[in-house]
């Protein structure tokens, strides 16, 4: 049986880091599902696909 949370309370989750790199985890599992930390200067794909489009 789960706990019924109400609006407004606060609560301490489980995380799991999942990857860690330079001390920082920038991976983790909360609740089921992953997390990825992104930089403000990261991005996804090649830098070829983004330029030209």
């Amino acid at each position: 049986m789960t706990k019924q949370r109400h609006v407004g309370q606060s609560f301490r989750a489980v995380v799991m880091p999942i990857k860690i790199k330079n001390g920082i985890p920038t991976v983790i599992s909360l609740g089921g599902q992953v997390y990825i930390l992104q930089g403000k200067d990261q991005f996804k794909g090649k830098p070829d696909a983004q330029a030209g489009r």
